[in-house]
């Protein structure tokens, strides 16, 4: 069983750390979904509580993410382009006919 950590001990993480811990927690995940559904697991408290270990893990990893595309866009030298591309004419309505088809 995975030790389970708060999301401010997962914050102070190296992302290296975080990426082995979750999958080391995908293994156990599955081995305890796999004895859940064979009726072999009767706690399933654990199981919800490693699940949500886990999203607090990708929670982390994608804020991680982000800061580090704010950081390259703060320092990238590379001009916003000048203006959008010009928007498509929206599409002419048909009218329906009434006719039935012979």
């Amino acid at each position: 069983m995975v030790k389970l950590l708060s999301t401010k001990e997962l914050r102070n993480m190296p992302v290296a750390d975080l990426r082995r811990d979750m999958r080391n927690l995908q293994g156990e995940l599955a081995k305890q979904r796999m004895g859940l559904q064979l009726g072999k697991e009767k706690n399933s408290g654990t199981y919800r509580a490693e699940k949500r270990q886990m999203a607090r893990m990708l929670t982390v990893l994608g804020e991680k993410a982000g800061e580090s595309l704010q950081s390259t866009k703060a320092n990238s030298t590379v001009a916003a382009p000048a203006e959008a591309k010009p928007t498509k004419a929206p599409a002419k309505k048909r009218s329906v006919s009434t006719k039935k088809a012979s």
